[in-house]
């Protein structure tokens, strides 16, 4: 299986790390930080989602393994935008990392896909967020682009049926962000009905489950500690 990732840091860095031990061949699309040089097994391709032309990466990815099974979304920007220094740029970024580079690299693989010979030809992954529906405050672009991810996966998974199954991962509290203090990542582990963050494996289990299910399509995970359940404040 072939499987091209966007964002590979982080979760992203784990998740391609496991592929590759398992035996799979996996493309990477980077920007600045060439995560290659931790992942000397992957096939990199250097690209800038915000500005750069992506429709030519699947195929890319085709000439190199001669063939692709799976495109894993996981790019996107996360920092704080407070409403009162808000600028409609933040939102343009966002969205042409978090939904348009999804679109443009989702369209284009579906047709490289369609070239292979079982039923169902190909999966695409994308990674949302639990807290879409009850969003916290000063990430406004975040979650706005979040928003119409879920609703391009839902879009796509019934465009791309019966050959191409679409659907989605929303994480809760895996990895701390780098810029949080310990006390307010702890408070947000507090906060969620299992107390606890986010297993890497538990997420790595979640991109095997939709990479081998057969009749799940259009759907958005939860895989948050159960954080969906309970909301931001309460």
């Amino acid at each position: 299986m072939a499987i091209l990732i966007t964002g590979a840091k982080r979760i992203g860095t784990y998740i391609a790390k496991n592929l590759i031990q398992e035996g799979f061949n996996v493309a990477i699309v980077y920007n600045k930080t060439n995560v290659c040089t931790e992942l000397k097994n992957a096939f990199c391709i250097q690209r800038d989602l915000s500005k750069d032309n992506l429709e030519d990466i699947p195929n890319i990815v085709f000439e190199h393994f001669g063939k692709l099974d799976a495109f894993l979304h996981l790019a996107s920007p996360y920092y704080p935008t407070f409403i009162e220094n808000f600028d409609i740029k933040d939102y343009q970024y966002y969205q042409k990392i978090v939904v348009e580079s999804f679109l443009s690299i989702s369209i284009k693989a579906f047709d490289i896909m369609m070239k292979n010979q079982e039923d169902i030809r190909g999966r695409i992954v994308a990674f949302g967020d639990w807290a879409i529906n009850t969003p916290y405050k000063n990430y406004l672009p975040y979650f706005v682009s979040k928003g119409a991810l879920h609703s391009a996966v839902i879009t796509l998974a019934k465009e791309f049926a019966p050959y191409v199954l679409v659907n989605a991962i929303a994480p809760g509290p895996v990895l701390k962000p780098e810029d949080m203090p310990e006390k307010e990542w702890q408070s947000v582990i507090k906060n969620s009905p299992l107390q606890r963050e986010v297993g890497l494996e538990d997420i790595y289990m979640g991109v095997e489950f939709f990479l081998k299910i057969r009749s799940i399509t259009g759907t958005i995970l939860p895989i948050d500690s159960g954080r969906h359940i309970k909301g931001v404040s309460s």
